[in-house]
């Protein structure tokens, strides 16, 4: 039986370890409802190829300064994608930075490979997967005031933009976000893409932790 609603997420794959790799992607072919269309060892080799996914997964075996340039390459090229990390260990300042650029998953191999499957679920609908670690970094992200894009002018924002904001962070997809606001699945998708032009960022999570520091969403 299928553990994902959604069907034909598709996704790729990342990292340098072939094994871990191959483990990792016998695993989600498991899942009826995932497609992995590419499987490589970087995101230079990601970059080349011409692919229509929704959800990368960049597994490496010790979370450091290689995924977090791989992942500002993947931003500046890719910036709709979205992002999960699988990592045997992490480090709060490093998952902070992380955050900032944009993951919407963080996995640890030894304590929550079982939770993959709700992850790509999560991720799929355009909301982060939050758990006790993620949580703890958009804290240390919130506590820090985490600097945002400097205009010159104060960001002002509608009850319609923070209610969208809201809605996201409660995981609510386009089609539900519409129907609770009244406007189509397209409109919904304008007023993100302008959301973030207006906010300078470019991805949920940034919008995330924008949201955290100004007080329009918490953590509670």
């Amino acid at each position: 039986m299928s553990r994902i609603k959604r069907k034909n997420i598709p996704l790729a794959v990342i990292g340098e370890s072939l094994f871990a790799r191959k483990l990792l992607v016998n695993l989600l072919h498991q899942e009826q409802n995932i497609t992995v269309q590419i499987e490589c060892n970087n995101i230079v080799d990601f970059l080349k190829r011409t692919c229509d996914v929704e959800i990368v997964i960049l597994y490496e075996t010790q979370i450091g300064l290689n995924v977090i340039d791989s992942l500002k390459l993947l931003r500046n090229n890719c910036y709709t994608l979205k992002p999960i990390v699988i990592s045997e260990k992490h480090d709060l300042g490093t998952l902070m930075e992380l955050l900032h650029i944009g993951i919407y998953a963080f996995i640890t191999c030894k304590n929550q490979i079982s939770n993959l499957f709700d992850a790509i679920e999560v991720v799929s609908k355009g909301a982060i997967y939050r758990t006790s670690i993620m949580t703890e970094a958009l804290y240390m992200n919130k506590e820090a005031s985490v600097k945002v894009k400097e205009t010159g002018i104060d960001i002002i924002l509608n009850d319609r933009e923070k209610k969208i904001i809201e809605l996201l962070w409660k995981g609510k997809n386009d089609k539900e976000i519409s129907s609770l606001i009244f406007r189509s699945v397209s409109s919904v998708e304008k007023l993100k893409y302008e959301l973030k032009e207006k906010i300078g960022v470019k991805s949920i999570p940034e919008l995330f932790n924008y949201a955290l520091k100004m007080g329009i969403i918490s953590l509670t």
